[in-house]
């Protein structure tokens, strides 16, 4: 249950691979300090005992690199990834590839680079990707100006079915937000009325894909308009002031 810090004084840097192929099906880590750790890939891989994942306590300010972190887990079920920094991350895809029994995910408080489209794009676009359920409230996204892409199956259709925490982003700063939603073909609501869309200028393809959503709620009526206009939007969604 505790991880220390050091070896021979020096502060542990690395991560990677720790906990792969361990036979548990939980880890407490409410101890460890992370603060210098840069490298978290591979660091639970084939644990296919593991059934929960919380790691909200987890200082993540040098973090580098999360990619594969949870390849193989085939009996996941449950993750906390809320309050991660990202804006020093390089290599965070394909995290959840074989975790075909995640359901949900948290992702509350994350801290946003200014392009940080890759790991998003992996955790929807991947065919075994099986999350239906995010939760992405209270993320700071004052260091960058796009949203290009962010849940977008980029030519895939994603099990994406409901995205909590949409009403709490501050988009004032934001101009691009092309393909955000697309292939987003299960989602079946989408309320976007607390949006400042002011110095939005890229709006292409957002909503290609979504064909289950029907009524889409806007802030005002020039917004509504900018998202109905957005092309290639299935005939059937249209956007109305909430």
């Amino acid at each position: 249950s505790k991880l220390c810090t050091k070896i021979n004084n020096k502060p542990i840097v690395a991560m990677s691979a720790m906990f792969a192929a361990a036979k548990t099906n939980s880890i407490d880590f409410s101890s460890f300090d992370t603060s210098n750790v840069y490298i978290m890939s591979l660091m639970f891989a084939y644990a296919t005992n593991l059934k929960s994942v919380n790691l909200s306590n987890f200082n993540t300010g040098s973090l580098q690199e999360f990619g594969n972190t949870f390849l193989g887990c085939s009996n996941l079920t449950d993750v906390n990834l809320d309050n991660f920094d990202w804006r020093n991350s390089n290599s965070v895809g394909a995290v959840f590839i074989g975790a075909d029994k995640l359901k949900t995910l948290s992702m509350r408080n994350w801290k946003i680079k200014p392009s940080f489209t890759n790991f998003l794009y992996r955790l929807w676009s991947v065919s075994d990707s099986s999350i239906e359920t995010i939760d992405v409230t209270n993320w700071d996204l004052g260091e960058t100006d796009s949203l290009f892409g962010f849940f977008g199956g980029h030519g895939r259709a994603t099990s994406l079915k409901n995205i909590i925490g949409l009403n709490t982003w501050n988009t004032s700063n934001i101009n691009n937000m092309g393909e955000l939603f697309s292939f987003n073909s299960n989602l079946t609501s989408l309320d976007l009325s607390s949006w400042d869309l002011s110095k939005v200028n890229n709006t292409t393809i957002m909503f290609k894909g979504c064909g289950k959503v029907t009524t889409a709620y806007a802030r005002t009526p020039a917004d509504a308009n900018k998202f109905n206009s957005s092309s290639q939007k299935p005939t059937t969604m249209n956007f109305v002031v909430k």
